[in-house]
C-alpha cells in the first residue's frame, strides 16, 4: 500500500522528534525530571526544531501536523 504525503510527512516528524529525544533529552532526564529545569539550549534547539509548533497551521508559521502526530 502507498502512502500519502500527509503519512509521510508525519513519519518523518516522528522519526525527527525521537532522533532528538534520543540525543538531547534522555541522557539529561533525571536531571530534568528531579529538578524541572531544562538543560542550556535545550529550549531552543526545540523551537528551531518546529516541536513547539507541530500543530500550527504553515501559512502561520507552523509545521501544519495534526494532533495525532503533535
Amino acid at each position: 500500500m502507498l502512502k500519502n504525503i500527509t503519512d509521510l510527512n508525519e513519519e518523518l516528524i516522528l522519526e525527527t522528534v525521537e532522533k532528538f529525544s534520543d540525543v538531547e533529552i534522555a541522557p539529561y532526564w533525571s536531571s530534568i525530571d528531579r529538578t524541572g529545569d531544562l538543560p542550556n539550549g535545550l529550549f531552543d534547539k526545540m523551537v528551531n526544531l518546529g516541536l513547539l509548533s507541530l500543530t500550527v497551521l504553515e501559512e502561520y508559521g507552523g509545521v501544519g501536523a495534526n494532533t495525532d502526530v503533535a
